[in-house]
């Protein structure tokens, strides 16, 4: 049972998606009170069963993906005239369509935009893509790593005698793509609020990592300064703002950007007479080449404690199992868990964000492909032997 409080109680969320961008969004929508109906693909038994086919392998992770939580996954075949309509009949009671096809591809299966809304005019129809509905590279195919490269964020990542480092698929999918298209769509929400119509949303992931180096682009434009790779402040190119390697091999991050922190961090180490190098942009490198042997001295949790203790800015680099036992995820509420299908325990990353007046809800953790179809059916009015026809006909799984 949703709880009513929650600003997204009785909506109905329509994810149409395939990947990670935009089934994150919609995660994020159903942490929030949405009602979330995966509409997925028919897959062939032989692609289900395959010990080859790497999607058996993820459906059978997918109960313990965070990006499944709270919703309901049904197939339908959207190229068969009943499954077409029955798609249409549940687009018809949606607040909300999330789909991430190639530009076209659902206006050709005559679920676009224009043919929905003319059902349902308070439709609110984000489509998730690429490089965007519209422009010259509209119809290429990419992933994360060729959108951030082509906005420009890929060259500012890495150091500055090296190559670009991709950065995990952090940037283009979830940032650019996911959260830009959760706003996106919030944002049409609020304005049908005000004007009782929905609208078209249209999120490239490109647009979105585009936005996130706004400063850098502003900066070219107002002195013609093209950010160099490892040598800004925000990317490896300042002394008091780095990655370094401790005694015990792992590293520490510090950032000593104003000077009341570099001061400090300068007497800790009983070294007074770098005080004035924060200053002295030619004395970088050579402040660069002075820290490194130092934090050699000291492995990365005494450095930790030790800055810790006198108020500095520092954090060790943690891995995934270190960040999971740290204290501040825990107190922050940041793990949740749900009793998994076997009776063990899963445990998801959950919702980020707090709230004074309201909590998140966790009705369930992800579920398997297809298990909700003959429930979501059932609400539209289709009878066991509807159902069963429907299979035969190859129209939903």
């Amino acid at each position: 049972m949703v709880d009513a409080k929650l600003p997204l109680s009785g909506m109905k969320v329509i994810d149409v998606t395939r990947h990670p961008p935009g089934r994150h969004c919609t995660m994020l929508l159903s942490d929030m009170g949405a009602e979330v109906i995966e509409v997925e693909e028919i897959r062939t038994e032989v692609n289900v069963s395959s010990e080859s086919y790497q999607g058996a392998l993820y459906e059978r992770e997918t109960p313990f993906s965070p990006i499944e939580r709270n919703k309901q996954r049904i197939a339908l075949n959207l190229k068969h005239p009943e499954g077409l309509n029955i798609f249409m009949a549940l687009a018809e009671g949606a607040d909300v369509l999330v789909e991430a096809f190639r530009p076209g591809v659902m206006d050709r299966l005559g679920l676009g935009y224009k043919a929905l809304s003319k059902r349902n005019p308070r439709l609110v129809y984000c489509s998730l893509s690429g490089y965007g509905q519209t422009g010259p590279y509209r119809d290429l195919p990419g992933h994360d790593m060729n959108y951030v490269a082509m906005a420009g964020v890929l060259d500012i990542i890495g150091p500055a005698d090296g190559p670009p480092i991709p950065p995990h698929n952090l940037v283009a999918d979830y940032a650019g793509g996911a959260l830009h298209a959760t706003i996106g769509i919030l944002f049409a929400l609020l304005s049908r609020e005000r004007t009782g119509k929905g609208q078209y949303v249209d999120v490239a992931l490109t647009d979105g990592s585009f936005s996130m180096i706004g400063l850098e682009v502003a900066r070219y434009f107002a002195r013609g300064a093209v950010s160099q790779r490892g040598k800004e402040v925000p990317n490896g190119g300042s002394a008091t703002y780095n990655v370094f390697q401790a005694k015990d091999k792992r590293y520490v991050t510090v950032a000593f950007g104003e000077d009341k922190f570099y001061d400090g961090f300068c007497r800790l180490i009983e070294r007074e007479d770098l005080i004035s190098w924060h200053k002295e942009s030619t004395k970088n490198d050579e402040l660069l080449a002075i820290l490194r042997k130092v934090f050699l001295t000291k492995t990365s949790d005494e450095w930790t404690a030790l800055l810790f203790k006198a108020g500095l800015p520092v954090a060790k680099v943690q891995n995934i199992k270190e960040a999971v036992a740290d204290p501040q995820i825990r107190h922050r509420g940041l793990l949740v868990e749900f009793e998994g299908p076997d009776g063990g325990t899963i445990t998801q990353v959950g919702h980020p964000i707090k709230y004074s007046g309201m909590q998140p809800e966790y009705r369930k953790a992800g579920g398997y492909y297809a298990q909700d179809t003959d429930r979501v059916l059932a609400g539209l009015g289709k009878s066991k032997q509807e159902l069963a026809r429907l299979r035969v006909a190859g129209a939903i799984l």
